[in-house]
């Protein structure tokens, strides 16, 4: 169908979708239930994305499916908590990772979903600052989870449905 780049294309963008929502639990499993991810992903590739970008919006999507599940009172709890840590620009997820070792506690409790966006929106803005993803996506990928959090649909899925 694609060839080699396609196929590597298309493992890129799934390696990276892991990466980003690295703390989702079931992730593995959850990912089987998108079929067409696989073709979305092609779609990407003829769009001419990165396979970071592909997989940026490709995780909206993953995500508005698991968020339609969560009651709305741990939703806007996780969105609150989000705010809480944006001013640092969500490194405070990653710091957590570093003191894993056990040398620190958390000093902060948040939901396992805050931790999971958290993480995903730092990995994201890493990216951007790493020149890696165009702003322009984070800002979507920001603008459209937060929107799913508030209830909304994400703008994505309109385009590339997985």
């Amino acid at each position: 169908m694609f060839g080699w780049a396609g196929f590597k294309y298309q493992t890129d963008v799934i390696v990276n979708i892991h990466s980003i929502l690295h703390f989702v639990p079931e992730l593995k499993k959850l990912l089987k239930t998108f079929p067409k991810l696989k073709q979305a992903a092609g779609d990407f590739r003829k769009a001419g994305r990165s396979e970071l970008e592909a997989a940026a919006y490709l995780s909206v999507v993953v995500l508005e499916s698991v968020l339609a599940h969560v009651p709305e009172d741990d939703r806007n709890q996780t969105l609150a908590e989000l705010f809480r840590f944006e001013g640092d620009r969500f490194h405070w997820f990653r710091d957590q990772l570093a003191n894993e070792s056990g040398t620190a506690s958390i000093s902060t409790e948040v939901l396992p979903l805050t931790f999971a966006l958290g993480f995903a929106f730092w990995y994201l803005g890493h990216s951007v600052r790493e020149n890696r993803l165009p702003e322009m996506v984070y800002r979507e990928f920001l603008t459209d989870v937060v929107g799913i959090l508030q209830g909304k649909t994400a703008t994505v899925g309109d385009q590339f449905p997985a």
